[in-house]
């Protein structure tokens, strides 16, 4: 006899819903790298857009004062807005290029008020970041934990701090992920002279390499005419290596300054044979990895070249042609740059 209450109940059975599980899983692991490789090419994107932000700036600044900005005097230096440009600034590029990229009252900030009033205007500009000045691949557009201290002129205890004039101890400064090319040599390291006496003095003794061949170094900054080779072949500024383990921390040598500091790796990288550039990661401390360039994207970094143009090149380059790009001019030995 029919049983009218009787019904089927319909459903999945176990081997349906797996089977739906793993077309799901498959779904999302084709998506996913699109996904991230798409993010990637949007924050590749923005970082060749302020590369070409600051080599405008760069190359305005060229305009105005005949001559790419000078490197600054030290790492234990900040920008002084009244000493101006060229050899008396203790501050480096990106100190100077500040009016160039629409930032003048940042530069100048000081400027109006009296000197004892003008130190924590100085604090509060060192940890003022700039987006323009930030890889979005790396990390974000903030002030980051400082392992050196900037403290009034030297001190009985920590007298290799020589950050004139600033009257609190600043814990956060802003920093750059792009650095300028300070050549295919000549990589040191250099304080700065103790005191803007001293370094004003004539008597004072800068390393002054004889054979320097990039756009910016030490008290130093090239002219358009002397990148005989053409600008298109020539580095400008691109992005620097940074070891993973400490974008935050401030405890890499090549990022534990301000942006708004003298001469130092955190702001200057160059091109020797041995200084291949890198994507970001773990390496031993013999490998020089705070002078290289390099990025946190995974085949490539960007880089502007003198006439302004912004490319991407990969970390396979052969050395030598990375190299010959860091130099006005190419080697004597080699007849043509090659082109990367």
């Amino acid at each position: 006899m029919y049983n009218r209450r009787f019904r089927w109940i319909q459903g999945f059975s176990l081997v349906e819903l797996l089977v739906v599980l793993a077309v799901a899983g498959l779904l999302i692991a084709l998506l996913l790298p699109a996904l991230f490789a798409a993010r990637e090419a949007s924050r590749s994107t923005a970082c060749k857009a302020n590369l070409r932000q600051l080599s405008l700036g760069l190359n305005v600044y060229h305009d105005v004062h005949g001559s790419f900005p000078h490197g600054g005097w030290g790492f234990t230096w900040i920008g002084i807005a009244s000493r101006g440009y060229g050899e008396d600034q203790p501050g480096g590029w990106a100190y100077s290029l500040l009016p160039f990229i629409g930032q003048d009252a940042l530069h100048s900030v000081e400027r109006s008020v009296s000197a004892s009033s003008a130190a924590p205007l100085r604090a509060i500009r060192l940890s003022t970041s700039l987006s323009i000045h930030t890889c979005p691949s790396r990390r974000a557009s903030r002030p980051w934990a400082v392992a050196d201290v900037y403290v009034d002129s030297p001190t009985i205890t920590r007298p290799h701090l020589r950050a004139p004039h600033l009257s609190s101890t600043v814990a956060v400064v802003a920093r750059s992920d792009y650095a300028v090319n300070s050549g295919s040599k000549y990589v040191i390291s250099n304080a700065g002279p103790i005191t803007l006496r001293q370094g004003d003095s004539v008597d004072y003794r800068w390393p002054t390499p004889k054979h320097y061949d990039g756009v910016c170094h030490l008290r130093m900054g090239a002219k358009l005419r002397s990148v005989v080779d053409g600008l298109s072949k020539t580095y400008l500024l691109g992005e620097k290596f940074l070891d993973p383990d400490h974008y935050v921390d401030g405890l890499a040598l090549g990022d534990n300054e301000t942006l708004y500091s003298g001469y130092s790796s955190d702001l200057h990288r160059f091109t020797r044979e041995d200084l291949a550039p890198l994507r970001d990661q773990r390496l031993d401390p013999s490998v020089l990895g705070d002078w290289r360039f390099g990025s946190a994207h995974p085949t490539s970094f960007n880089v502007a070249m003198a006439d302004g143009s912004v490319h991407a090149v990969n970390y396979d380059i052969a050395p030598e042609v990375h190299c010959d790009n860091g130099t006005r001019k190419p080697p004597f030995e080699r007849k043509q740059k090659r082109r990367f």
